[in-house]
């Protein structure tokens, strides 16, 4: 486990990994799209940043402001797929706007055509929707204030009920869930993931990670403590290499 003092540090040191160490990886497959999908890849890459800032981080913007509020937003009981947050980043998201239920065909997105009447266009999920089930983090947020000393704190992206009959077929989270604990009078989060893209997601991942630690912080009247960070698939794809290196 690398112990690193913020996020420019990490940025070099994982740079470093990826092209030092990186396993090329030949795949024909992401989320639910069909394709070249080539990476270097490192596996069950883990990290702590003790002191993480929200101003060490680049996030696409206005992109991960607006995904933040709505993800608030479905915190707070409000949650909407699609939103507006996609409609700032149509680039990376536009693809995987889903019609009545299904993805569109490889290469397309769902401007393409025109939609049949009184058809429904949303996202396969979104994290508002999945903050919003069974009101986790709200419920986090209550056990820190009365059992500051637990270690069951754990808010779930991934949802089994669903997501292991949409593996290969529609998109299914990256993020699994984020894990909070209280000690010495800060809250700490470790942030786990089955994959993530370096170049296009990571900037933005531990951005909004952060923003959630602010806030069930702020909530719990407590200070934001260290951030850790666990991937099993870190990557960046063959296309990006040169943008990276």
């Amino acid at each position: 486990m690398r112990i690193l003092k913020n996020f420019r540090e990490a940025e070099g040191e994982i740079k470093r990994d990826l092209k030092e160490m990186g396993l090329q990886i030949v795949a024909n497959r992401m989320q639910d799209k069909t394709g070249d999908f080539n990476t270097l890849e490192l596996i069950n890459y883990g990290y702590t940043i003790l002191e993480p800032r929200l101003e060490d981080l680049n996030p696409v913007m206005p992109w991960a402001e607006v995904e933040w509020v709505e993800r608030r937003q479905g915190i707070e009981g409000n949650p909407v797929n699609p939103g507006r947050s996609f409609a700032h980043r149509t680039n990376v998201w536009d693809e995987f706007i889903e019609i009545d239920g299904r993805p569109v065909p490889a290469g397309k997105k769902w401007t393409d055509e025109p939609v049949p009447v009184g058809s429904i266009t949303q996202m396969a999920y979104t994290y508002p929707e999945r903050f919003a089930m069974n009101w986790q983090v709200r419920k986090i947020i209550y056990e820190l204030r009365n059992h500051p000393a637990s270690r069951q704190l754990f808010v779930s992206m991934w949802d089994p009920h669903q997501d292991i009959d949409r593996i290969g077929d529609r998109r299914v989270p990256c993020s699994l869930g984020w894990h909070f604990m209280l000690r010495d009078g800060k809250l700490h989060m470790t942030y786990y993931m089955r994959s993530c893209d370096f170049m296009t997601h990571w900037h933005n991942d531990c951005w909004l990670a952060l923003k959630l630690l602010h806030y069930v912080a702020k909530a719990a009247g407590v200070e934001p403590g260290q951030y850790c960070q666990f991937i099993n698939s870190f990557h960046v794809y063959e296309k990006d290499v040169e943008d990276v290196f």
